[in-house]
């Protein structure tokens, strides 16, 4: 099972769904991949970051760093859990389809007819950015769709489990400038007048998203 989760919501609400919170600019999302016990082979995540009418952008920075947890993990690729055991990771300003190629994975075991204690999740948080490009405009719609594909076990064919944000709608500021002459005080009134320009900006952000 995959789960995207909201930040901004009770984790325990959805057994499965996409969620994402403005952060600076930014959308957080969260994909949690849920493994039965044992190895399972091939497991990539692809999130469509343009399922809506233009893309979101990865960041994967300094400021916006990709961070994952591990639960119940024994093994990826015959290494530790961790980021650098996966076999592809997109870069940072990636557009599209991005895609965590992970691989083999190996989850730790118990006998569950007595205890159920192990619950292996690999969990993923990233930024995505709504750009500042002539692509995206006032009223286009932003939505990604996040899948999860690996190898069924019982017959070797490739299985998937997908989910999908809820579409928003970027809309634009605005600047706005006045031009004035303002008299010195104590100047003469053969003096020029002083032009002064004044700059007002009408939406807080370049980009904003209606919820």
């Amino acid at each position: 099972m995959t789960e995207l989760v909201d930040d901004r919501r009770d984790r325990s609400a959805d057994a499965f769904g996409v969620v994402a919170l403005p952060t600076h600019g930014a959308r957080t999302f969260e994909v949690r991949i849920d493994l039965p016990e044992g190895a399972t082979n091939n497991v990539s995540l692809a999130d469509n970051l343009a399922t809506g009418g233009v893309s979101y952008f990865l960041s994967d920075n300094a400021d916006f760093d990709v961070t994952y947890e591990f639960a119940g993990i024994a093994s990826i690729n015959g290494q530790p859990p961790s980021e650098a055991a996966f076999n592809v990771v997109p870069a940072d300003g990636a557009s599209g389809t991005a895609t965590w190629n992970i691989g083999a994975v190996v989850t730790e075991t118990e006998a569950d007819s007595s205890v159920n204690d192990v619950t292996p999740y690999i969990r993923a948080t990233y930024a995505a950015r709504i750009n500042n490009d002539l692509d995206t405009d006032v009223g286009d719609t932003l939505q990604n769709s996040a899948t999860v594909y690996y190898t069924n076990g019982d017959d070797g064919t490739q299985a998937s489990d997908n989910d999908t944000t809820a579409a928003i709608t970027a809309i634009e500021s605005g600047l706005d400038a006045a031009a004035f002459l303002v008299a010195a005080v104590g100047v003469a009134a053969a003096e020029p007048e002083t032009p002064r320009l004044t700059l007002g900006c009408f939406a807080e952000k370049l980009l904003e998203v209606l919820e």
